[in-house]
């Protein structure tokens, strides 16, 4: 009959380190938005409370479009000009403008009519 043993084992982890479970990490990892890029679909449901495209584009877009189009060394989009044209956004500086500068857009707007 095989022997059972046991054993009681210390490990001691210096106040810097912190053990992380891998399924956790890769779980953080899938879910990061760094270097990751969105279209304006993604972008206006994760970023524009599920506001229209149309809306997005009218009352960010093209309102903040100095500051937000890629150019040079700044930006955070690539805004697409006419049909078939994708714009692209690069996630990570688009949550961090859109949280650093929310209250400059007044998502009770309506679209124009007609």
């Amino acid at each position: 009959m095989p022997q059972q043993l046991s054993a009681t084992v210390t490990i001691q982890i210096p106040d810097d380190k912190v053990i992380v479970d891998k399924a956790y990490l890769e779980e953080l990892k899938a879910n990061s938005i760094q270097g990751k890029t969105w279209n304006l679909e993604t972008f206006r449901k994760q970023c524009c409370c599920g506001k229209s495209a149309d809306w997005v584009r009218l009352y960010v877009l093209t309102k903040f479009r100095d500051e937000i189009e890629v150019k040079g060394n700044k930006g955070w989009a690539i805004i697409g000009q006419g049909k078939g044209h994708k714009t692209i956004i690069f996630a990570d500086k688009a949550c961090k403008w859109m949280s650093d500068n929310i209250y400059r857009i007044d998502f009770n707007k309506q679209l124009p009519k007609g």
